[in-house]
């Protein structure tokens, strides 16, 4: 007994690299509908989906495995230099956040002394006076000063402080973008590899 005839030609069928099944590729299929596989490659240049059998993209004729490799080695040697001078201003900050609480706690001690010596010797004159407005001072000079002479110390603007959280939020940005080119670097090198290795045996 002969079997039913498939409706769909024999020369749009491939098999899933992964596992095996049958793929119509009629319709360009991205991803096997058994496994979830990947089976196109995607040309970063002109974002069309490419069959893995072509060497150059369908659309644009671009190396497109080789492109991208040069694409996201750049990218990812551009970040790594970004976020080595991000490095650089974290380090920065730091040391001025120290400076900043270690120059808060001398003013404050040493007004707290000098005070109470004024408070102590000089009671009913004018340098009591001093005894009350000096950790006034010194809590003003604190709030409103120390960070940022800290800040110029280090080597950073004075308006650091106001522009830090915009900084942190670009360092993050920048470092998951470094994570998903390098992943998108090892997927296309791995694909250039494949199929490099594919034609030599051809």
């Amino acid at each position: 007994m002969k079997s039913p005839k498939s409706s769909i030609p024999a020369v749009d069928l491939i098999r899933c690299p992964n596992c095996g099944h049958a793929i119509d590729q009629v319709g360009m299929r991205k991803n096997c509908a058994k496994c979830g596989r990947r089976l196109t490659i995607l040309c970063i240049a002109c974002k069309t989906e490419n069959p893995p059998v072509f060497q150059l993209c369908i659309n644009c004729n671009q190396d497109y495995r080789l492109y991208a490799v040069e694409h996201y080695s750049k990218r990812i040697a551009k970040l790594e230099l970004e976020l080595a001078d991000q490095d650089a201003t974290v380090i920065a900050k730091e040391q001025a956040d120290l400076y900043t609480q270690i120059s808060q706690i001398a003013i404050m001690v040493f007004a707290l002394i000098v005070g109470g010596f004024c408070l102590f010797y000089f009671r009913a004159t004018i340098y009591s006076f001093f005894a009350v407005l000096l950790p006034l001072t010194a809590f003003l000079v604190n709030r409103y000063l120390v960070e940022k002479i800290a800040l110029v110390a280090v080597g950073l603007p004075i308006t650091f402080a106001k522009e830090w959280p915009y900084i942190l939020k670009e360092i993050d940005r920048q470092t998951e973008e470094h994570i998903d080119a390098r992943k998108e670097l090892e997927y296309y090198s791995n694909e250039l590899n494949k199929f490099r290795k594919k034609a030599e045996r051809s």
